[in-house]
């Protein structure tokens, strides 16, 4: 929770498993999971980094975090192509 509260994310995200059939909602919800198990990472190398000082887990924590904007910032982009899609 640490490093959830750190970025500003103050909830955690439930994802609910996918109950159709779609590739593409199957390929969203895969990211979705993805994230949760990348913010996970990141919380645990966030703790070893702050708390412990382990230099080695800085590394990884900024990769984890970089690892996240980018699946983000995917998501973002297939989020509002659907959204624009609807109209």
């Amino acid at each position: 929770m640490f490093l959830l509260r750190m970025l500003g994310l103050n909830k955690i995200l439930y994802l609910k498993p996918a109950h159709c059939a779609s590739p593409i909602k199957n390929i969203e919800m895969e990211k979705l999971a993805e994230l949760k198990a990348l913010i996970e990472t990141a919380e645990k190398e966030g703790t070893a980094f702050y708390e412990k000082n382990n230099k080695a887990a800085g590394t990884r924590l900024r990769n984890a975090l970089q690892q996240i904007k980018v699946i983000a910032t995917d998501l973002r982009k297939d989020v509002t192509d659907k959204k624009n899609a609807a109209h």
